[in-house]
């Protein structure tokens, strides 16, 4: 049977080994990447969505927005109706660093497909549905017996 837990951690150290050729290139740390990657990568764009869908400390997120914002890749605005949240938006001089990390991020998938079909592919996106939703209805319903 496969350790979950084991091959979630072998996952993240292979995924920071091969996009480490692009952070350590443009002078990075991964903390700082990742945030990167994250906002390049999805609509959502807090510090707080940032902490709730990596599970990445608010504190660990904070010293690297503030050190991406220095390098000029990064900037803080807010919304018309909302001035308490800041929402991240990439600068142009991120770019080469966007383009880069998802051409990396697309070798790391690559190398978790090796010798899968396209069939192989499709079951396996399947079945990763079917977990991620008895994930969240448990979670639910633990929740909700739990209150």
């Amino acid at each position: 049977m496969i350790n979950i837990f084991e091959h979630y951690l072998l996952g993240e150290k292979l995924y920071e080994q091969v996009v480490s050729t692009v952070f350590k290139k443009y002078d990075l740390t991964y903390m700082e990447f990742t945030v990167l990657m994250f906002l390049a990568n999805n609509d959502y764009d807090t510090a707080s969505d940032i902490a709730k869908y990596r599970c990445i400390a608010k504190s660990h997120i904070s010293v690297s927005i503030k050190s991406l914002e220095n390098k000029g890749l990064l900037e803080e605005t807010y919304l018309e109706n909302d001035r308490r949240t800041k929402h991240l938006k990439l600068t142009k001089l991120s770019n080469p660093i966007i383009k880069d990390g998802k051409k990396a991020q697309n070798d790391f998938i690559d190398t978790l497909h090796k010798g899968l079909s396209v069939s192989d592919k499709e079951k396996m996106n399947e079945y990763i549905g079917i977990i991620n939703s008895n994930i969240k209805d448990n979670l639910n319903d633990y929740r909700r017996n739990n209150e």
